[in-house]
């Protein structure tokens, strides 16, 4: 982060110099050297301006306010970390919620793809017995017919 930001995300967030110097547990003139480019921004104090929106309102308004206890910045940070973090985890379980839910409606059409095959397989059933009675039928049938064949023309065998 440099200076031009830093201010910027200062003034965004409401919070003078000289308040974010308490809360930061650093002195006005560290932050004031951040602010016009003398002094690099340590890293943590970028982290912490960055996340300063994703925490709870009572810690926004506690940072604007100058309400961290002396020595708790990295406490803060931490804690900074782990909602990020937890966010993200929210996130990725959102995720695995809507491909379980996707695979769930697949099992779902599986079932009935398998009960549709029962019934298929049960009509196939049928269909071969009947085929079995019909050819049962119509080999009797040639069979009647070859006898009375035989009965009115004599056949050498």
């Amino acid at each position: 982060m440099d200076a031009a930001v830093f201010r910027a995300e200062l003034k965004r967030l409401g919070v003078s110099q000289s308040a974010f110097a308490r809360a930061a547990d650093v002195p006005l003139r560290t932050v004031q050297s951040w602010a016009i480019g003398e002094r690099k921004i340590p890293s943590t104090i970028g982290v912490l301006i960055e996340n300063v929106e994703k925490l709870p309102l009572k810690e926004q308004f506690a940072l604007m306010i100058n309400d961290i206890p002396e020595g708790k910045l990295e406490i803060f940070l931490d804690i900074c970390k782990m909602i990020r973090n937890l966010s993200k985890k929210i996130k990725n379980l959102e995720e695995q919620n809507a491909i379980l839910t996707s695979n769930f409606a697949n099992l779902s059409d599986l079932a009935n793809l398998r009960s549709d095959f029962a019934h298929l397989r049960s009509e196939f059933n049928e269909l071969a017995e009947n085929n079995k009675k019909l050819g049962a039928k119509v080999l009797a049938y040639a069979n009647e017919s070859e006898r009375r064949a035989r009965s009115v023309i004599p056949f050498n065998n």
